[in-house]
């Protein structure tokens, strides 16, 4: 069996591509527009906009919002285009971008290391916060599935341009880096300050091997490629339009609650709450690298600083660190923010993994039960709310042609079903964008605008029945 994979691994590798982007788009198809996806239309429509619109209305919001600018054209493009079949497809190809930016992430694996690539889809399958949030609604997807890619993407071309001597086409590379590092850059405030901290990093650790091999005569200047100071240059620069945005402080400010703390009290709340989000969040990963890393300093992995400052795999947990913690300067935020911590910690475990013994057999048996297990975990995990999905879009449907039907009739009143609890799960992000009983509440505003009826009113689904279907 294992000669068998060994041959056919290229093959193989790209089957588990295909076969994850099939189960991605299959939840994609049956996420429909949701929340904020409605504002964001109903903005286009009112402007009657063109494309060119598209641009100017994302640098509205760049003064009312918040910094992400690049991001905030994105999904304004889909919106524009109208055509969620169309975005499905791109998001699909984006979550099988996002495993692949996980596996070349990781060192010491094999050309077309399938047990790399498995690990990767599932550990982000089946542990990662807000999937239906982060990943398969259209505003969320674009804001974190998107834009955590570009952060891994960035710092896995960035390692590769540091490591490679002779680059065949510098002047490509160069603009190429600093495209997907101004997009990194411009992503999210945690996670970009992490992956610039990263590569600060990785930049002092080769020009301190570097200087070492030239006998301590290399200087700076002389150590610094065009492609380095281009990759520095994009995330600065999207960093900077991300930090120093108008709308950044506005949004920051309006978070703000009334019987919040302030000053030092306010970070030590921040710090308990961030810490009990970790335990909440990471915990499976937290005790699975502590002891890879127990084990790993007892076989004495870990005798050098050196060979501290170089691992892959403590770079980034320190990173994942660093990206949780330095919420603490805001006020608490939503547990999405937490999805390139998880992918941090993803990389680190994974490249835990690959620094025990691998010929070893009891290593063996270690890495393909746990693959066994989690591909059992993952069938039926991804079965469930596969039918739990289909269940929630029906019920979605239901009312927005209940909505339509009464728009249609020129009704100024309606009332509709609410979503049954029973169907709710990680991968919707239905249930957190949930109308209410107020017409006057910000996501009944938004059905009631985009489909033109003055008021609309959810009931609890036993309610409506009754009321409705007798």
């Amino acid at each position: 069996m294992s000669s068998f994979i060994e041959k056919n691994r290229k093959t193989i590798f790209y089957l588990i591509l295909g076969c994850t982007f099939l189960c991605i788009f299959a939840y994609n198809i049956l996420t429909p527009y949701l929340s904020d996806d409605y504002a964001y239309l109903r903005e286009l429509r009112q402007a009657n906009a063109t494309f060119k619109d598209v641009f100017r209305l994302a640098w509205g919001e760049l003064h009312d919002h918040g910094g992400r600018l690049l991001h905030y054209v994105t999904f304004r493009i889909f919106f524009y285009i109208y055509n969620k079949v169309f975005f499905d497809i791109v998001c699909s190809f984006m979550f099988v971008l996002l495993g692949l930016s996980v596996y070349f992430n990781v060192e010491n694996k094999k050309k077309y290391d399938i047990f790399v690539l498995m690990l990767s889809y599932l550990l982000i399958w089946l542990f990662e916060v807000s999937f239906g949030e982060a990943v398969l609604w259209v505003t969320g997807s674009v804001v974190y599935l998107f834009a955590t890619t570009y952060i891994l993407l960035s710092l896995a071309l960035y390692k590769y341009l540091l490591r490679t001597k002779e680059i065949k086409n510098p002047v490509l590379m160069c603009v190429l880096m600093f495209i997907i590092a101004l997009f990194a850059g411009n992503s999210s405030e945690n996670n970009t300050g992490a992956a610039i901290l990263l590569v600060i990093i990785y930049t002092l650790n080769k020009y301190i091997d570097d200087k070492k091999e030239a006998g301590g005569k290399l200087k700076l200047g002389e150590f610094l490629k065009p492609r380095m100071i281009c990759a520095h240059a994009g995330y600065l620069l999207g960093y900077m339009l991300l930090l120093l945005a108008p709308g950044a402080h506005s949004r920051a400010t309006s978070r703000k609650e009334d019987g919040d703390y302030t000053g030092i009290v306010k970070i030590l709340s921040n710090i308990y709450k961030i810490s009990m989000s970790i335990r909440d969040y990471l915990w499976p990963f937290l005790v699975a690298v502590i002891i890879l890393i127990v084990i790993l300093a007892v076989m004495g992995r870990f005798k050098t600083i050196k060979s501290v400052r170089e691992n892959n795999s403590i770079l980034f947990i320190f990173a994942a660190i660093a990206s949780s913690y330095v919420l603490m300067f805001i006020q608490l935020p939503v547990k999405r923010v937490f999805f390139g911590a998880i992918l941090f910690f993803t990389i680190a475990f994974i490249d835990l993994m690959l620094l025990l013994k691998q010929d070893d057999k009891f290593v063996c048996f270690i890495k393909y039960s746990v693959i066994s297990l989690l591909c059992l975990m993952f069938f039926f995990v991804y079965l469930e709310n596969l039918v739990n999905l289909a269940r929630v879009y029906r019920e979605e449907k239901e009312r927005t042609t209940i909505i339509k039907e009464a728009a249609a009739k020129g009704l100024d009143y309606v009332e509709v079903p609410l979503l049954r609890e029973e169907f709710q799960n990680e991968y919707t992000g239905a249930y957190n964008g949930e109308m209410t009983d107020d017409p006057g509440y910000w996501i009944n505003i938004f059905y009631e605008d985009w489909y033109g009826v003055e008021n609309v009113v959810g009931l609890p689904r036993d309610e409506w029945d009754e009321k409705y279907k007798k």
